[in-house]
């Protein structure tokens, strides 16, 4: 039987972001606490007790934690949605996920 606590998945990557051009500080416990906990469509794949998102941060270092019991593959795109930020069509954003350039 599957065990929805057993992390089967577990990485950490760094990311950076640039909003017109002044960097955004990714807050510590996004996944974790209910103000930066959005989206639960990633529920499946996190862990149950206590209730964490697959996709995560402990502390404000732009480390996002991936923590699944389930192998899968996660984007970027899925993070932002469990940390409910949105960007808005007049700003310039940068993103870098272990330093490369993302679109």
């Amino acid at each position: 039987m599957h065990d929805p606590n057993l992390i089967v998945l577990h990485n950490h990557v760094h990311l950076a972001v640039l909003v017109d051009g002044r960097n955004i500080i990714i807050p510590a416990n996004i996944g974790i606490d209910p103000p930066l906990y959005r989206d639960h469509l990633m529920d499946i794949y996190g862990t149950l007790n206590p209730q964490v998102a697959p996709l995560h941060t402990h502390s404000n270092d732009g480390v996002i934690h991936i923590e699944s019991n389930k192998v899968h593959e996660f984007s970027l795109g899925q993070f932002l949605d469990i940390w409910g930020l949105d960007f808005g069509i007049s700003k310039s954003v940068k993103m870098t996920v272990n330093g490369i350039d993302v679109d």
